[in-house]
């Protein structure tokens, strides 16, 4: 393990790169962080460093984005375990709209309604089955970013447990423990950590009865597309992370994920885990719901735009062995029912 810590008044433009080096890495590891305010310094090994130091946490200030106070920042850097664990956000400031901002910078995921929705085959040759598709995408609106840091012990656990870090207004961050569980996922389409059950996909009759849901293996939180909603605090001017959760990395034993402020995660429809089976379903009218952070385990400002909806009609198919046709009626961005 590698830690420094670097300290400076800021100047006039917004960047601080830090390359630090590590014996337990592969390869050097470069973190890039945005401050508002802060020239762009360069930092070598950690040995050129002016103070070495002990911290248990790294600030991440550019995930308050462009308008964030200005002042007086303190980095801290920490190499564990082979990976950039960000476990903070500390920026101390004055003179700036940071006052309006709530002590705890929490996140507000908003369930955008389902996109690009037609049937598909799936299964196989002998045994086809009939595949509702789909794009779903989940974006940030809230006052700070949504991070997600996964951590195992040991590679003979499969699985890392989930903690969501929650920057404060005044700097620093709170952990909150028990959001969930990360897996490996290997696809052709993509390999990396998922944070499991974040969004869930179902099929309902107009009454709300469910008859039929995804079964995702889970999702890769990624800062993606700019969300065009308005958001309540700064938006981020870089993502959470560039290590696209962990990819082609089964071994790793710490990750980090998140979406930033204004910022969203999109699913297209090829991608794996992308439907709800609906082999034998009638034809008839239907409410494709879309939720995030269903068992409200990760923290955020308002849950109350966590499921989106569309409602759709199966059209009989064209020929006997066809797909059904589907015809979208109605689509709401808020509520399990359109």
């Amino acid at each position: 393990m590698q830690e420094c810590e670097a300290r400076w008044l800021p100047a006039d433009q917004e960047r601080w790169r830090a390359h630090l080096g590590a014996d337990d890495l592969d390869e050097p590891a470069e973190l890039v962080f945005y401050c508002p305010g802060c020239a762009e310094r360069e930092f070598g090994e950690p040995s050129e460093l002016p103070h070495v130091v002990l911290p248990n946490e790294l600030t991440l200030p550019f995930l308050l984005g462009p308008s964030a106070p200005i002042g007086v920042f303190t980095g801290v850097m920490r190499m564990r375990l082979g990976i950039a664990a960000a476990l903070g956000a500390a920026v101390t400031c004055a003179g700036s709209a940071g006052g309006a901002l709530p002590p705890l910078l929490l996140p507000d995921l908003d369930q955008r309604a389902p996109l690009e929705v037609s049937a598909r085959w799936g299964g196989s040759a002998a045994a086809p089955h009939v595949l509702l598709a789909f794009a779903s995408s989940v974006e940030n609106t809230g006052y700070g970013p949504l991070i997600v840091e996964g951590g195992r012990a040991s590679r003979r656990t499969a699985t890392m447990r989930a903690e969501q870090l929650v920057p404060l207004r005044g700097g620093g961050l709170r952990r909150v423990v028990g959001v969930g569980r990360l897996r490996y996922n290997v696809n052709l389409s993509h390999s990396h950590w998922h944070l499991q059950s974040f969004e869930q996909y179902e099929v309902r009759t107009l009454h709300g009865r469910r008859i039929g849901r995804d079964h995702k293996s889970g999702f890769c939180l990624t800062s993606d597309h700019r969300s065009p909603l308005p958001t309540l605090g700064p938006r981020g001017t870089h993502p959470v992370d560039r290590s696209d959760c962990a990819r082609d990395k089964p071994r790793a034993l710490r990750v980090l994920e998140g979406i930033a402020v204004g910022w969203g995660d999109i699913y297209i429809p090829a991608r794996e885990g992308q439907y709800v089976d609906i082999t034998g379903l009638a034809p008839g009218d239907y409410d494709l719901v879309h939720r995030v952070n269903v068992g409200r385990l990760l923290r955020e400002t308002n849950y109350a735009n966590n499921a989106s909806s569309m409602r759709i009609r199966l059209l009989p198919p064209p020929t006997p062995n066809g797909l059904p046709g589907v015809r979208v009626l109605a689509i709401c961005e808020t509520g399990t029912r359109c």
